[in-house]
C-alpha cells in the first residue's frame, strides 16, 4: 500500500512520541527503583533509631536533646538506640575515686621508698664504721665477732673499722716476756756473770771484770763466745791472786804415770781440778785449754811450782816459785797452748821475740802487773833440748824431754820427765808426791 506524504509525517510524529514515552517510562522506572532504595534506606535508618539522610542515602545518629545537667548521649546496643544518661559523670566519678586510691599508693609507695633509702644507707654507714644495723632501733651496734682460739681476744682494726679477734695480748705478753728474760739476763750478766751456763763469760777475767770483787772458786765460762748455755762449761777461778780473773787449767804432779795423764788431750779429773785440788793429775782438754788461751790476744800463762829437789845452779832458791809466760808471735788466737806445755819449740824462736818469760818468788820484786796485765821479759830462753813421742789413743806426739819452762833461770826448772817414759816421772828434779805445779791462763 501507498502512503501518503501527510501519513509519513504522521508516524514519525508517533514514533518520536513513542520514544519520548520510552524514556519517560525508563525515567519514571529509574526514579521507581530510586525511590524505592531510597526507602529501604530510611525504613532502615528508622529501625537503628537513626535519622536518614537523603543528600548522602544513609543513616546518621538521630539528636536527641537531653535537658539534665550532666546527661549525655549514650548509645545502648541492646537497642540500637540513644538515651540521655549520667554515664560520664559516673565514669568520671570512678575515675577521681580510682585516681584518689592511686594517689594514696602511691604516696604510701613513695613513702616507703624514702624509708627503705634512709634504712639502706644507714645500713650502709653502718658496714662503712664496721658496725651492724639494727633495723629495730633504726641504729649502728658493734659487730662483736666470738673468739674461739685460745689467747684471742678482739682487738679493734682501725684500717678495717672493725673488731677481729687476734692473739695481739698473747703476742704482746710473749715479747714482753722475752724482753723481761732478755733484760733479765742481761742484769745477770752484770750482777751474776757466770753463776749459771746462760749466764757463762768467756773466761775467769771477765767475770771479775764485770762483777767486781768476787770470791775464788767455780764460775761457768763459755770462751766461744757463743752465747749458748750448750757450749758453756765450769771451771775454778782464782779471784785473788795477781788481782784475780785465772782459770785453772792443769794440774801436774811429780809421781809415775802413763801418757794419757802427761798428755790428756781429751780432758782428764775434771772434777778434781774444778776443786782446785793437788792429789792428782787432772787438765781440761786441748780444745778446752786453747780456747780460753785464745779468747784474748793477750792472754798470760801462769805456772805455779810448789817446790824444787835440788837446785845446783843459777838461782837455787828451794821456795816456790811462779813462772809468767806469753805468746808474742803473730797468730795469737790460733795458738796451741796445750801443746806449748809439753813442747818448748810451740812457743817459736826466742831470738825473734816470739815470746817473753819471767818467774818470781818471795824475795823478788814482783814481775807481774795486774793493772796494765802485763810483765817485764826477763829475756830468758826456755831449753827444749830433744824431742820425744808419746801415744795417745793410738796417736804419737811430739814432745821435748821436759817440757816447760826448760831451766831458763836455774837447773831442774821443769814439769816432765818425758825421756824415761813411765818407769820415772819427775817434776824439778824431785818425786815426791807432795809436789805439784798449777797452770793459770788470764
Amino acid at each position: 500500500m501507498r502512503h501518503s506524504g501527510g501519513d509519513e509525517s504522521t508516524l514519525d510524529s508517533l514514533l518520536t512520541q513513542l520514544q519520548s514515552l520510552r524514556m519517560m517510562l525508563s525515567s519514571t522506572q529509574n526514579a521507581s527503583f530510586t525511590l524505592f532504595e531510597r526507602l529501604e534506606t530510611f525504613a532502615s535508618c528508622h529501625r537503628q533509631a537513626k535519622t536518614y539522610n537523603l543528600t548522602s542515602n544513609d543513616c546518621t545518629p538521630g539528636v536527641t536533646s537531653c535537658s539534665r545537667d550532666g546527661e549525655v548521649l549514650t548509645w545502648h546496643g541492646s537497642t540500637n538506640t540513644f538515651s540521655c544518661s549520667p554515664y560520664l559523670l559516673d565514669e568520671i566519678g570512678k575515675l577521681r575515686s580510682n585516681q584518689n586510691m592511686t594517689n594514696s599508693l602511691l604516696q604510701a609507695t613513695t613513702n616507703r621508698a624514702v624509708s627503705v633509702d634512709v634504712t639502706l644507707n644507714r645500713f650502709i654507714e653502718c658496714q662503712r664504721r664496721g658496725m651492724s644495723y639494727n633495723m629495730t632501733t633504726d641504729q649502728c651496734i658493734l659487730m662483736v665477732p666470738q673468739c674461739t682460739s685460745d689467747g684471742e681476744v678482739l682487738v679493734w682494726n682501725p684500717d678495717e673499722n672493725r673488731y677481729r679477734c687476734s692473739r695481739f695480748l698473747v703476742d704482746t705478753v710473749n715479747v714482753l716476756q722475752a724482753e723481761l728474760r732478755d733484760l733479765t739476763r742481761k742484769t745477770l750478766k752484770v750482777n751474776q756473770s757466770g753463776d749459771t751456763a746462760e749466764t757463762a763469760e768467756l773466761t775467769c777475767r771477765e767475770i771479775l771484770n764485770k762483777r767486781g770483787t768476787v770470791p775464788s772458786g767455780k764460775y761457768w765460762i763459755d770462751p766461744t763466745g757463743s752465747g749458748k748455755a750448750t757450749n758453756a762449761f765450769q771451771v775454778y777461778c782464782d779471784m785473788l791472786t795477781d788481782g784475780g780473773g785465772w782459770t785453772l787449767v792443769s794440774v801436774m804432779k811429780a809421781s809415775r804415770v802413763n801418757d794419757e795423764k802427761k798428755y790428756p788431750i781429751n780432758g782428764m779429773n775434771e772434777k778434781t781440778l774444778l776443786a782446785d785440788r793437788t792429789d792428782d793429775w787432772s787438765s781440761l782438754s786441748k780444745t778446752r785449754l786453747n780456747q780460753i788461751h785464745n779468747a784474748y790476744t793477750d792472754t798470760i800463762m801462769r805456772v805455779f811450782v810448789s817446790g824444787f829437789n835440788s837446785l845446783g845452779s843459777g838461782d837455787r832458791s828451794y821456795a816456790p816459785r811462779t813462772y809468767y809466760l806469753k805468746n808474742l808471735k803473730n797468730d795469737k788466737l790460733n795458738f796451741n797452748a796445750f801443746h806449748a806445755i809439753r813442747y818448748v819449740p810451740e812457743w817459736g824462736d826466742k831470738k825473734k821475740n816470739d815470746y817473753k818469760l819471767n818467774y818470781y818468788r818471795d824475795g823478788l820484786v814482783h814481775c807481774y802487773d795486774h793493772v796494765t796485765h802485763d810483765f817485764k821479759d826477763a829475756g830468758k830462753t826456755m831449753n827444749h833440748w830433744d824431742s820425744h813421742i808419746v801415744t795417745v789413743a793410738n796417736t804419737k806426739y811430739t814432745v821435748s824431754r821436759h817440757g816447760i819452762v826448760g831451766d831458763p833461770f836455774s837447773n831442774c826448772e821443769w814439769l816432765y820427765q818425758f825421756n824415761n817414759g813411765a818407769t820415772k816421772t819427775q817434776m824439778n828434779c824431785g818425786t815426791g808426791a807432795e809436789r805439784y805445779a798449777k797452770v793459770w791462763l788470764k
